[in-house]
């Protein structure tokens, strides 16, 4: 007998027989009464029945499902020592940037579970993109918004690979449209170098190298004078960047040899034995504001003097092949914004900087000495309080002197 009476108490006992063998059963019903122990049993006799269907059909349904982790704990985990470290192509400063995206902007996904950011989530994070403003004060711009979402793609897109979700979601990226290329005519390339000299020491050869040879910053703070520079082809080998305080592989992820200037070779021969040209990171983050305005010159980054060196070069004739391999860009896309910008602002070149290539048959020769060329113009006197108080006491003593005139016993207050 299958449902029995024990002491006052119902309860059940069965043998069910399946494909797989018996199962034993047993138990005490939650209505003590014979109906409810009845209803029990055949309750339980369903769930091993369902429980050995599934088994025998879909297994896998039967494990236990792993917590998915969050976005920030998968980033600081698996993405980060897997994918971030693990690939080749992520170089120093390509890390060290993702983190930086993920500490400013992805604080709103970091605590959601990965199986929780859909493409509703990721559109509001889209929506909050555009509203937010950067450490600048200003919106930010299009490409950082680009960076943002690729960041936020990638770590899905990892995840979706190594099966942490079932079916990660794809994060529409749009590419951004190039902006206008900011760049310094020869006069402004003029001045900003003038203004260099007369600070002196690093910031006069960094000026020199990013808009000379085309460096980017980074490059600048990784040259090591004493053995990248060849003083005798007058070149220089560009294999490392330093970004964050990391260095590693320049972008492109290729070394590049670079003509230099005369004027540059020599500078560069004054530290020839020193590993560095003395700047450091902090000093070019804010040295370069205090250069602009001696210079008289709108406040910007480094990279507009790599620009001004681009746009000089393709003015004067440069051959795009050479100038995408001095700049180390992969393709020509770069360096034909170049070209066509010089076509639509054809400056007129100094004669100077015309006659200083004159003699040389040379086309690469013969640019690289033009470059060279161009004259840096002193800055403008600047207010140094000794003059402006000087000058406010010229102003007094001449007042004194018109009261005096008219007759009357000039005043001490305010004078």
């Amino acid at each position: 007998m299958t449902v029995y009476k024990d002491a006052g108490t119902w309860r059940y006992r069965k043998v069910v027989k399946l494909e797989s063998g018996r199962v034993r059963i047993s138990g005490t019903p939650q209505i003590n009464t014979k109906a409810g122990a009845t209803t029990a049993e055949r309750e339980h006799i369903e769930r091993v029945i369902r429980h050995a269907v599934i088994e025998k059909h879909a297994p896998d349904s039967l494990k236990p499902k792993a917590k998915v982790p969050t976005f920030g704990e998968f980033f600081d985990g698996r993405y980060w020592t897997e994918h971030a470290i693990g690939e080749k192509e992520n170089r120093e400063g390509t890390r060290a940037e993702k983190k930086a995206i993920f500490a400013r902007h992805l604080g709103s996904l970091a605590g959601l579970a990965l199986d929780l950011i859909d493409t509703g989530a990721v559109n509001q994070l889209r929506a909050e993109l555009k509203e937010k403003l950067g450490r600048t004060g200003k919106p930010l711009s299009e490409k950082t918004r680009a960076n943002i979402l690729n960041v936020v793609s990638n770590v899905l897109k990892y995840a979706g690979e190594c099966g942490v979700l079932a079916n990660a979601p794809r994060v529409k990226v749009k590419k951004p449209t190039s902006p206008e290329t900011e760049t310094w005519d020869f006069e402004q390339y003029g001045r900003l170098l003038g203004a260099a000299i007369q600070i002196g020491g690093p910031m006069h050869t960094a000026v020199l190298l990013a808009g000379d040879a085309g460096f980017r910053i980074g490059e600048i703070l990784a040259l090591n004078p004493a053995t990248d520079v060849d003083f005798v082809a007058g070149t220089a080998t560009i294999s490392r960047q330093m970004r964050r305080g990391a260095v590693g592989v320049p972008k492109g992820g290729k070394p590049r040899i670079v003509p230099l200037t005369p004027r540059l070779v020599e500078r560069l021969r004054t530290m020839k034995d020193e590993p560095s040209i003395g700047l450091t990171e902090g000093d070019a983050k804010h040295e370069i504001y205090s250069l602009h305005k001696l210079a008289g010159l709108p406040q910007s980054s480094w990279h507009r003097c790599r620009h001004a060196w681009a746009t000089h070069a393709a003015l004067l004739g440069v051959s795009p092949m050479w100038l995408r391999r001095w700049g180390g860009w992969s393709g020509l896309e770069m360096v034909l914004r170049y070209v066509h910008f010089v076509d639509e602002r054809p400056w007129p070149i100094p004669d100077m900087v015309l006659m200083s290539g004159a003699e040389i048959l040379r086309p690469e020769r013969r640019i690289t000495a033009q470059l060279g060329a161009r004259a840096p113009i002193a800055p403008a006197p600047c207010q140094s309080p000794a003059n402006e108080k000087a000058r406010s006491g010229n102003r007094a003593t001449s007042l004194r002197l018109v009261v005096a005139g008219a007759g009357f016993e000039p005043a001490t207050f305010g004078l």
